[in-house]
């Protein structure tokens, strides 16, 4: 693909000005398709029509060219469409640089965005860890709780004697049931001791 020198559009088939060495697309280069295949050994020497005019303002018999060249019409539009040929790579740049600083700034976004829930997930498991570690301090708590509870328990009941087969007789009293079983087995019960 080449770069037309008139329109500055990329084309796919072009011919080659044997002069400026410039590509044309057939319809800016003023020569069908046909009409350049017809040439034959010619080709090589085809001049595009900006190359054609200014070699005949040269050729004998013309007027002399004036000494103080004012540029000509053809002339400025040639560097005209050169200058466009070289600034429409450059739109291109251009609107891909916008591209790209849009792009920049969402991922910017994006970033503070997650930066944001990194900060709140560390914190709720900061909080989590803290809760963890009075949790695990509540648990040895209630384990020495429960063990002293349970080694209390023990030492009540080893001082508590369980009697089965006496009945029971409504309003009578525990304490003094208890203290006759300790006179007949010789073994006084004091109601201070119950």
């Amino acid at each position: 693909m080449v770069v037309c020198g008139k329109c500055c559009e990329e084309v796919s088939s072009a011919i080659q000005c044997s002069a400026c060495r410039k590509f044309f697309d057939y319809q800016c280069s003023g020569i069908t398709e046909i009409g350049y295949r017809k040439l034959g050994d010619r080709q090589l020497s085809w001049r595009c029509v900006y190359c054609k005019t200014s070699q005949q303002s040269t050729r004998p018999g013309s007027p002399p060219p004036e000494t103080t060249r004012q540029p000509t019409l053809d002339s400025v539009m040639i560097e005209l469409q050169k200058l466009s040929c070289q600034l429409l790579p450059l739109q291109e740049v251009i609107n891909d640089i916008r591209i790209i600083k849009n792009d920049i700034s969402d991922l910017r976004k994006s970033n503070n965005n997650m930066l944001e829930k990194l900060d709140s997930f560390e914190k709720r498991l900061q909080v989590v860890e803290n809760a963890e570690q009075k949790i695990s301090s509540l648990k040895e708590q209630i384990n020495k709780m429960e063990a002293e509870i349970n080694e209390k328990d023990q030492w009540l009941r080893s001082n508590n004697v369980e009697i089965k087969g006496v009945p029971f007789k409504p309003g009578e009293n525990l304490f003094d049931i208890v203290t006759k079983l300790g006179s007949i087995i010789t073994y006084p019960a004091l109601k201070s001791n119950l």
